[in-house]
Parts: structure tokens; C-alpha cells; sequence
């Protein structure tokens, strides 16, 4: 009886190693670059390069963004808090306003800001990381009284 224990005790643990780890929330540090052949920006032209250097402590994340076009380079900083907090950060077109949170292994996004022209968007974005730990995937649905629209960005983990 003793032996059949130990030998359930011992299969919890494993079963608890191999398969509790995802009862955490991924953490999404690193540097990532874009896989342009498997990302998909609908009607906007797609960067030539997209890397992103992320640090996630707790509920905190920061996204350090560098993104190269046929119209040069721009950069760009953002912070979330993950739990559900209100963030404001500074874009190009101006502030911009959002909550982040969890739902389930995915972290969503929702933001608005003023887009060109004072035209009010909501954005909602959804990441996603692969089992393995190597792809990040952030689809975004996009909304302003002049359309929507529907984007794809796929990250291979490069640091």
C-alpha cells in the first residue's frame, strides 16, 4: 500500500511539473521580430521589419517597438498593466488610453486614442504565445467610424 502511494505522490509531481506550469500566465519578455510571411496587415502595406523588445515584471509590461517602412523608421514606447489598470501612453496621434487583462492564456488589449483627423478608434488586441515559447502572435481588430479592420502580427522570440 505504501509503495502505491509513493507511486501516486510521485505521479502528481510530474503531472504537477509538466502540466501546472501552464496554469501561469505567460510572460512575454525578450526581443521579438516580425515573420513577415506569416503576419497579415489586410489593406495597410507591411513594414519591412518590426522588432520589439518586451519586459514583463508582473503586472507590469513595456514595449520598446521599432518599426522600419519604405517611409524610414519610428519608434515607439508603451506600458500596460496587465491587471485591468488604466494606462495612458503617448502615440503619434496623441494619447491613448487602455486596459489590459487576462483571458485565460491570452492577454487582451483594448485602447482609444484619436486617430488622424480627430477620428475616434477602438482598438482590441489579442496575444497569444506558443506552447513552446518561441512565436508570439497579436491579432488586432480595429474600429473608427470610417471602417474596420483586421491585423496580424507573428514574432519569432530572437532573444
Amino acid at each position: 500500500m505504501s509503495s502505491r502511494l509513493a507511486f501516486l505522490l510521485l505521479l502528481s509531481t510530474v503531472f504537477f511539473a509538466a502540466f501546472g506550469q501552464t496554469q501561469g500566465k505567460p510572460n512575454f519578455t525578450g526581443e521579438w521580430q516580425m515573420d513577415s510571411a506569416r503576419s497579415d496587415f489586410g489593406k495597410f502595406p507591411i513594414p519591412t521589419a518590426i522588432l520589439r523588445k518586451i519586459v514583463q515584471n508582473g503586472p507590469d509590461l513595456t514595449i520598446d517597438t521599432t518599426q522600419r517602412a519604405s517611409n524610414g523608421e519610428q519608434t515607439a514606447r508603451v506600458h500596460y498593466r496587465t491587471d485591468g489598470g488604466e494606462t495612458t501612453n503617448r502615440l503619434a496621434s496623441g494619447p491613448a488610453s487602455s486596459h489590459a487583462f487576462w483571458d485565460g492564456q491570452t492577454l487582451v488589449i483594448r485602447t482609444t486614442m484619436k486617430g488622424k483627423g480627430d477620428i475616434d478608434v477602438l482598438m482590441e488586441e489579442h496575444w497569444e504565445l506558443s506552447h513552446d515559447g518561441k512565436t508570439l502572435t497579436t491579432t488586432s481588430h480595429i474600429e473608427t467610424s470610417k471602417g474596420s479592420t483586421d491585423l496580424k502580427l507573428v514574432c519569432d522570440k530572437v532573444k
